[in-house]
């Protein structure tokens, strides 16, 4: 149920109203200042007269001059108005509210946690990946479908692979095609070598090691080497040195199948990309950019589905996109469900309810009005994710200067590595083990909403039979 507002919506009334009617005719050709309505929209306005009284109605519908309404909103009451008394689109404390529920519940429908979008399905992309930083993932549970179009690798997008001809990869470097794989043959473009050295060869470290020719560009010769190191894993280099130590690594496979682009360590706090992270992260993807957009989805040429998440194979939501809005639905098929009862009781739980205000320890400077998860959790189970103060167990886990946990899934090796490549700070710590970790609760408040329209429901029949 969006709410809607418009600037300088302001007019007065064409006829005095007394306090129970719900239809309230504007000054003639004003009702174009107000929002239009369709389906659930709706928008706040407060009536004043000519000393100063005030009520808050809640207008659902709008015909030309003519606005439908419920009266006595947000603590108001109800009281008769004249001919010529004010009307006015205000900011109130519902709507701000409103507008608030109605994010954290975009949030929610995208299943946001921290810094994660996360899924079990497939990303089916028909343009381009684009990220003016770095676009870091620990692994897809699913497909990357590009569609054919270019992946580019690089900041100045001479660098990238196409998969433009069916049954064909093509890879670019320098803007210039330089290998393309079929399936039956790997093809090199002229003047491109394929080397295989032993560990005791100049420049190169233990196993594979393919190197381009070398492109002379302002006086600088430019290198591409793909090596497999002593850790066996492969990786991807480029620069302007002829040994590969030299180089800014640009990708790599770990022995493990971990893939990281743009980093050389699965540490969250560095951007890049990881695939296949290990540990508790294992088989899911880390997308992490420093001050950007980690992930940018473009569906071209109709309206429809961008995102679909899946439960064990089945399909339990989607976002659609538009060429001007986003849709974020989950699964309400009547066919889905069963035991369906329109009678229960909302109004003693909606009152058992307690919404506060608050700020969070993160941002001491900012209040907002939300719920205590675990004071919900007994009333709209299903809006809450998480028991009141769990913890758990990680294990190979990097803890910082204060004991506080870090991150997990990290060798010993792996840290001590990553600490003197700058990855982690000199004071952090590596443990075997970390119990005691605090998993916090979250809400879908958009779970709410249910209760609060069979509240509304109740209460109008109440007011009905009051009325009668």
């Amino acid at each position: 149920m969006p709410v809607k507002f418009a600037n300088n919506a302001v007019s007065t009334l064409a006829s005095g109203i007394n306090d129970s009617v719900t239809s309230i005719t504007v000054a003639s050709g004003d009702g174009a200042l107000f929002p239009s309505l369709t389906g659930s929209e709706y928008f706040f306005v407060t009536l004043i007269d000519a000393s100063n009284n005030l009520e808050i109605a809640k207008c659902t519908a709008r015909s030309s001059d003519v606005l439908t309404v419920t009266r006595a909103q947000e603590s108001t009451s109800a009281r008769a108005f004249a001919v010529g008394d004010r009307i006015e689109l205000r900011i109130t404390a519902q709507s701000l509210l409103d507008v608030s529920t109605q994010i954290s519940a975009l949030g929610s429908d995208l299943g946001l946690n921290s810094n994660d979008i996360t899924g079990t399905g497939n990303i089916n992309i028909t343009g381009t990946i684009q990220s003016s930083g770095n676009i870091t993932a620990p692994s897809f549970g699913g497909a990357l479908d590009l569609n054919g179009a270019e992946l580019i690798l690089d900041a100045d997008a001479d660098t990238s692979i196409t998969a433009d001809t069916d049954d064909q990869i093509d890879f670019k470097t320098g803007g210039t095609d330089r290998m393309s794989i079929t399936t039956t043959d790997i093809t090199t473009a002229s003047g491109v070598n394929v080397k295989m050295h032993g560990s005791g060869s100049s420049g190169t470290q233990a196993g594979l090691w393919i190197r381009g020719v070398p492109r002379v560009t302002n006086d600088t010769s430019t290198f591409e080497h793909t090596y497999i190191n002593s850790d066996n894993a492969l990786i991807f280099t480029k620069g302007s040195s002829a040994t590969t130590s030299s180089n800014t690594e640009r990708m790599r496979i770990n022995s493990s199948g971990e893939i990281l682009f743009n980093k050389n360590t699965n540490n969250f706090g560095t951007a890049g990309i990881c695939f296949n992270d290990l540990g508790t992260k294992a088989g899911a993807a880390e997308f992490i950019a420093d001050g950007m957009e980690p992930i940018v989805i473009n569906r071209l040429s109709s309206d429809g589905i961008v995102v679909v998440f899946h439960k064990d194979g089945a399909s339990g939501g989607s976002i659609s996109t538009s060429a001007s809005s986003t849709t974020y639905a989950t699964s309400s098929d009547y066919r889905l469900k069963e035991n369906v009862d329109y009678t229960f009781d909302a109004t003693t739980r909606l009152k058992q309810l307690k919404p506060a205000r608050f700020n969070f320890i993160v941002d001491a400077d900012k209040t907002v009005d939300g719920f205590i998860a675990h004071e919900v959790s007994s009333i709209v189970p299903e809006a809450i994710i998480g028991t009141k103060d769990a913890t758990r167990t990680a294990t190979n886990v990097v803890k910082n200067a204060d004991g506080t946990f870090n991150s997990e899934g990290v060798t010993e090796a792996e840290w001590t590595k990553d600490k003197a490549d700058g990855n982690y700070a000199n004071d952090t710590t590596w443990s075997a083990s970390m119990s005691d970790i605090p998993v916090m609760q979250q809400i879908d408040q958009a779970k709410l909403v249910p209760l609060l329209v069979k509240t509304i429901q109740e209460l109008e029949a109440r007011i009905t039979a009051l009325e009668g």
